[in-house]
Formats: C-alpha cells, structure tokens, sequence
C-alpha cells in the first residue's frame, strides 16, 4: 500500500529524472524516453524509433549512446542515488 511519503518519493524522483534527462537536447531526450518507455506506454525499439526519425536503427543506438554516456557523470548520477 502506497503512503504519502511513498507518494513524495516517486513524485521526487520523476522531477530529478525529469531533471537529467533536461541537460541533454530533445533529440536525445526523445530518443531515451522512447526507448526505455518514459512518458509512454511501453518502449519503443531502435527500429520503430528509427521509423520517427527516418533514421536507421544503427544511427539511433549510436545517439542513444552518446546520450547515456553524457549521463554517466558523477554529478548526474548522484542526483540519482539516492532513489536506489
């Protein structure tokens, strides 16, 4: 069962996700939240994200890529943390 602190606790994560995922551009952004289901119904693969893009599956791994590894940063990563 959910209680107000459970509550506090997820509502505090989305805004730090949120949060993240704003320091890269909306290109990237999309292309992460589409993949790993955010904001969405469930997730996307590289193919139907490549599709939206008129990309190729390759192309969008690579900026999927770059992506993840600007968020692979200490500073990023500790904001994070604390919700494991």
């Amino acid at each position: 069962q959910r209680t107000d602190s459970n509550i506090d606790h997820t509502i505090s994560l989305k805004i730090e996700i949120k949060r993240v995922l704003g320091t890269l551009n909306a290109k990237q952004k999309d292309i992460l939240c589409k993949f790993f289901g955010i904001g969405i119904p469930f997730p996307l693969s590289l193919k139907e994200i490549g599709t939206t893009y008129d990309m190729s599956a390759e192309r969008i791994r690579q900026i999927k890529d770059v992506a993840l590894k600007q968020l692979n940063t200490e500073q990023k990563k500790n904001l994070l943390k604390t919700y494991l």
